[in-house]
């Protein structure tokens, strides 16, 4: 199974306090990602990090993309140190090759977001059981600046006018491996999502009870004293959630807020007078996303001690209560579909609910798909891949007699709407 590290994440609001703050945090992103085929290898390369703690990188591979399948990969090799060229050791058995690479900092610390990717095509004609001979995208410039003097020792680089569609041999190779190869068709070189000019809210991770981290698609400024009008983070009941401290570094923010309310779901929101620091404007739709509360965090504040109930009837049996306070909310993906969240509460005094049956509907509940029935030990959904539009849920609970409740159904505008 591919292991995955996510791209887009979801993201919160909040009441922010003074403290705006830029620091140094984390490797930064890997830019100029470029692979080329020499002597039958990979050689892949990239830009220096102009962090001063790098201590070596990941070179993941897949024969998918990584950027278009969620950042799922096979698996990656690491660097010796600091050097940004690497020759793949891995042998491929599939035509295609898509190669991504993340810094890790001296504190262990991964730069978790791939942006690019480099891509591969093997040589189809090739019969050697070791493993294909791989060709090159003729799009992909050669480094110049790197110089691999692990694993290469007796590499021999190419000729200046060596074609680009053919494998490469070196003057000294077997003349049976000195056969011009069949040119392959050319993939088309992966192209950044347009942005529109605009500053994107990217990636939310709440990594403790008291901090949240964002990665933006540029990076943000704000004068301190304007802070709190920028960031914000209330609950699902309106509560603000206190903002103690905001630090940036780069495209990275981390948020410091009070404890959080375990699995209590936020709304986290940027606003002006924040911007992208080339004076990029807060883009209309990815300004806010929600998260669930830590699960370190402190437990809900009981506010009326809860009594016994008292014994059922055949009708409460017979009838079971539906679900109450179903609520629905919305967070934007870069690939113009988004995510809905459904959560709901259910009183279940008499322990004999079995299910919950689900309808799914994209009109506002004028048509709606068949019913999925899911166990009752759930208490909420994601639904991906959601386009814009008036989209709804009808829910109803069976118990185990067989009996089920009345639906509760509730809508919500996905994106934007057409006047």
């Amino acid at each position: 199974m591919p292991k995955r590290i996510s791209l887009i994440g979801m993201f919160l609001s909040a009441l922010f306090v003074p403290g705006l703050l830029f620091a140094q945090e984390g490797p930064p992103l890997i830019t100029n990602l470029q692979a080329t085929i020499e002597n039958g290898y990979v050689l892949v390369s990239w830009d220096p990090s102009f962090a001063q703690n790098i201590s070596y990188y990941r070179v993941y591979y897949s024969n998918q993309s990584i950027l278009e399948n969620g950042g799922a990969y096979d698996d990656f090799e690491a660097t010796p140190g600091p050097e940004t060229t690497y020759i793949l050791q891995y042998k491929p058995v599939d035509q295609v090759l898509y190669i991504s690479v993340l810094a890790v900092d001296a504190q262990n610390n991964e730069g978790g977001v791939f942006v690019e990717e480099a891509i591969v095509v093997a040589d189809e004609t090739n019969k050697d059981p070791s493993g294909p001979i791989l060709q090159e995208l003729p799009n992909f410039v050669p480094p110049t600046q790197a110089d691999p003097s692990q694993n290469m020792q007796d590499f021999q680089p190419p000729p200046p006018n060596a074609p680009a569609n053919n494998q490469w041999q070196p003057d000294n190779a077997p003349i049976e491996q000195q056969v011009e190869q069949e040119p392959v068709n050319q993939l088309p070189e992966w192209q950044a999502t347009d942005l529109g000019g605009a500053l994107h809210l990217l990636f939310t991770e709440v990594r403790s009870p008291t901090e949240v981290h964002l990665i933006l698609s540029t990076r943000p400024f704000v004068e301190p004293a304007d802070a709190p009008q920028a960031f914000s983070i209330t609950d699902s009941d309106g509560n603000p959630l206190h903002i103690q401290s905001v630090f940036i570094d780069r495209e990275n923010v981390t948020v410091t807020t009070d404890v959080q309310t375990r699995m209590k779901v936020y709304e986290i929101k940027l606003s002006e007078p924040l911007h992208g620091i080339g004076g990029e404007p807060l883009d209309a739709v990815n300004r806010q996303s929600f998260f669930d509360g830590h699960p370190d965090g402190k437990d809900e504040p009981v506010l009326k001690q809860i009594q016994a109930p008292a014994p059922p009837t055949n009708e409460q049996i017979m009838n079971p209560d539906g679900i109450q306070n179903l609520r629905l909310t919305t967070s934007s993906t870069l690939d113009g579909t988004y995510s809905v969240s459904a959560r709901w509460d259910v009183q279940d005094p008499y322990r004999n609910l079995a299910s919950y049956s689900i309808r799914q509907s994209r009109d506002g509940g004028v048509v709606f798909g068949d019913a999925e029935v899911v166990p009752f030990t759930i208490n909420g959904l994601d639904i991906p891949g959601v386009t814009p539009g008036k989209y709804g849920l009808g829910i109803s609970v069976a118990n185990t007699l067989g009996y089920s409740s009345s639906e509760v159904f509730v809508s919500i505008d996905v994106g934007p709407q057409q006047a």
